[in-house]
């Protein structure tokens, strides 16, 4: 768990870099929505029969996420603690991104706290988040617990190599300490931590992708998919 104040800090970071990219253009804008598109196909070609309600777990406040590429799920629910944002942007980029918000429930909320009853969806996604939040280990807790028995997770997160978390914590953080790469990320994992964090709090992985051989040991940083199903 993070202190309030690595927390807070986090947080404001986070809300200057999307309120800066509700106006940064519409080359910036597009290229969330392809990063999220492309993580929705790679989900779609871990699941090829969609399940009927999702949750996504830090979908951002454009308040689409990953799952406003997945129009196929019947329910979709998307979390988020920033407030939404509004993104100054022309047609036909804005009626695109109007119609992905379409169908998608959008609530302001913490992935520490998530605000669904006991096992009320069958999938939960959580993409380029759980190393920016305050408590990890909560996070699953309560993607865990919103999951329906037999239920997945998908999750996606940033992971270092043996030799790249050694530089990032013995110069990295030091030296970029006021820049954005330091201060939206409370947390930093090897691949093997995210595994070991899944089953902790519940999960089996079923499949894996991201470090191979040597890039473990000395690669650059890439990101780890992980399905998991709920124990």
């Amino acid at each position: 768990m993070q202190t309030d104040g690595r927390w807070r800090d986090a947080q404001c970071v986070e809300r200057e870099f999307w309120s800066g990219l509700a106006g940064a253009g519409e080359a910036e804008i597009q290229r969330v929505l392809d990063a999220n598109r492309e993580c929705a196909a790679r989900l779609r070609s871990w699941l090829p029969v969609p399940p009927r309600s999702c949750l996504e777990v830090g979908a951002g406040p454009l308040g689409i996420g990953m799952i406003g590429f997945l129009s196929e799920i019947e329910s979709r629910v998307a979390i988020d603690p920033l407030f939404p944002v509004e993104v100054r942007c022309a047609e036909p980029l804005r009626g695109h991104i109007d119609s992905l918000r379409r169908g998608i429930s959008f609530l302001v909320a913490s992935g520490e706290r998530i605000p669904l009853t006991d096992e009320s969806v069958e999938l939960v996604v959580c993409c380029n988040v759980l190393d920016h939040v305050r408590d990890a280990g909560s996070v699953l807790e309560e993607m865990r617990r919103v999951i329906r028995p037999t239920g997945s997770l998908f999750l996606e997160v940033d992971t270092f190599s043996i030799a790249g978390l050694l530089k990032w914590h013995t110069l990295t953080k030091h030296l970029h300490a006021r820049e954005i790469l330091v201060r939206a990320h409370p947390y930093r994992f090897l691949e093997r931590h995210v595994s070991a964090l899944l089953n902790k709090h519940g999960f089996t992985v079923k499949l894996r992708e991201g470090h191979h051989g040597l890039s473990g040991l000395i690669g650059a940083s890439r990101v780890s998919s992980f399905l998991a199903i709920r124990q």
